[in-house]
């Protein structure tokens, strides 16, 4: 199997299964093999599954088969960053069908979640202001609710996995969150999201993404709450 530049590397005493959940909650970067004859293994960055091979089947196929494997025993090989994105890179100009762009999650829902204080272009926002005695003291921003699909490493590989894909939703990183529309990004900014968008996949590293179909043209506050008074 192809793997990058390692700096060391160290046996474990558990399933592939279980390795791949402690590296993507520790945000770890490098290379997961099974130890015997069989070309099988996985290439991680900040905790992403970005490479895997599993005999003749490779991408998200690869990476299923070697969850399911039951046996105990597996390697670690640690890499930095930077090599594991070189080979990443190498890997999609020779065209190797076990690259992977975005590593498929549960596809379960997320609730819309308001942020008060900030305003994001490519979803619903409220400016500050007053109606009807009730005072809004703050701009607020309504991230729709949606269906957490993948992980991705890296704003490269979200730009690559929105625009083939076609998007309209957001992305949440580690305080911070992307909006695109019909594969476009729209905006970024530095914004705390409930933990569960992407705590609950136990991902210590890179982004979620969210896919929505709800309402994502930014509004007024005068529009928005003509519609509701």
């Amino acid at each position: 199997m192809r793997t990058p530049v390692t700096v060391n590397e160290e046996d474990l005493d558990e399933t592939f299964a279980s390795a791949h959940e402690r590296v993507r909650r520790k945000a770890k970067t490098g290379t997961v093999e099974t130890p015997d004859d069989t070309v099988a293994g996985a290439v991680f960055l900040d905790g992403v599954a970005v490479y895997a091979r599993y005999g003749n089947e490779s991408g998200v196929e690869a990476l299923e088969a070697l969850s399911s494997r039951p046996d105990v025993g597996v390697r670690l090989e640690p890499s930095k960053p930077e090599n594991v994105r070189m080979f990443r890179t190498y890997l999609r100009y020779i065209g190797d069908d076990a690259i992977l762009n975005a590593e498929p999650l549960d596809v379960s829902s997320v609730e819309t979640q308001v942020v008060e204080g900030v305003r994001v272009g490519g979803v619903r926002n409220v400016g500050a202001g007053s109606w009807r005695g009730e005072t809004n003291t703050e701009a607020k921003t309504f991230f729709p609710s949606g269906v957490r699909t993948v992980a991705v490493p890296d704003l490269v590989a979200l730009e690559r996995y929105v625009s083939a894909e076609d998007l309209s939703g957001y992305a949440a990183g580690d305080g911070r969150v992307v909006t695109f529309r019909n594969g476009e990004f729209v905006d970024a900014d530095s914004v705390d999201l409930a933990a569960p968008v992407r705590t609950d996949v136990g991902l210590g590293g890179g982004w979620v993404v969210v896919d929505s179909d709800a309402e994502t043209s930014e509004e007024d506050d005068e529009g928005f709450l003509s519609r509701i008074f």
